[in-house]
Parts: structure tokens; sequence; C-alpha cells
């Protein structure tokens, strides 16, 4: 056990220590092996050095002998790159989570009707967001046809017009179509 402590401080003393700075340039540390952001040992002993473009693509900005350069390649990267598209990033993260706060809240009953809520992404029943920004209404007749009621400028409006179409064509009527649609 002794002799297993001894090779594990040796082992420390001569791996390469992390440094959050270095000639003037701040490092960006992070929890990969390597303790850099961006920095990956390679099987043959070398460093790449990645940089993400999005949320799935991710690009090399080459191939070091150690960490600490290619831990300043990327942090200079960050500079060529420009704080902007950093900020842009950030601003992008905030505009999403702001949007997620004003999304309209999804209601079960609006002026005494009771709305039917669903799965889809607009959380009512027979309610689909367009790709321009309007929202669709579709009811199904039979197991594979289905006919539009319209589309709207929001969700909720949606939603009443799939409601009140229920008390229209009928209640029984919607039965019968949801049990066709099992069999």
């Amino acid at each position: 056990e002794r002799e297993a402590e001894k090779e594990a401080k040796q082992a420390a003393k001569q791996a390469p220590k992390v440094v959050s700075h270095h000639n003037g340039r701040q490092l960006h540390l992070g929890d990969s092996a390597t303790g850099y952001t961006g920095v990956y040992e390679r099987a043959i002993g070398s460093f790449e050095v990645k940089r993400r473009a999005g949320t799935k693509t991710s690009y090399s900005l080459g191939t070091f002998k150690t960490a600490l350069e290619a831990a300043v390649v990327y942090a200079d990267s960050l500079k060529r790159i420009g704080d902007a598209e950093f900020v842009l990033e950030r601003e992008a993260e905030k505009e999403a989570k702001q949007a997620a706060k004003q999304a309209p809240k999804v209601v079960s009953h609006h002026n005494g009707r009771q709305l039917h809520l669903g799965d889809s992404a607009t959380g009512y029943t027979g309610v689909y967001e367009r790709a321009i920004g309007s929202f669709e209404v579709k009811r199904r007749a039979g197991t594979k046809t289905s006919y539009s009621l319209g589309t709207f400028k929001t969700a909720l409006e949606a939603a009443v017009v799939y409601a009140d179409s229920l008390k229209r064509i009928g209640d029984a009527e919607f039965v019968l179509e949801r049990e066709a649609e099992k069999e």
C-alpha cells in the first residue's frame, strides 16, 4: 500500500499543473480530464482543442503537445471569434428563457367552455402551431382524414374553436370517432 501512495505522489508531481492564467491570458477551466474547457487529451498523448458551433456541431482548432498550449489556443479563439459571438449566444439563451416565461398559459376552461388539453406542443387537442406563428385547428373525420377549422392568432382562440366544434358536431359523434380510431 505504501508503494501505491508513493507512485500516486510521484505521478502528481509529474502531472502538469492546471493554471487559470498564462502570459496575461485568462484560461478557461473546465471539468474535462485536462482541467481546461475545450481541451481533450488524445490517445497518442497530444491535446486537441475543440470549439462548439451551435448546440451539436464542434470543430477542431488543432492539436498541441501540452494541455497548456491547447488551453491558450482555446482562450485566443474566444478573442479571435469575438466576445460578440459569446454575448450573442448568451443573449439567445436569455431570450429563450424570457419567451418561456411569456408563453401563454394553457388553461382548461375559458369563458365557461371546457377546453380539451392534449399532448401537442400547444397543450391543446387539435391545435397546432404553424411555422408562421399562427395556430391551426384540425378535426379528424374517421381514422385517416382530417379537416381544418381555420387558423388563429393564439392557441387559446384555436382551442375555443375546437371546443365549440365538439358541441356543434355533437359529443356523440366525437365519441364514435374516438372509438373508431381505437379499433
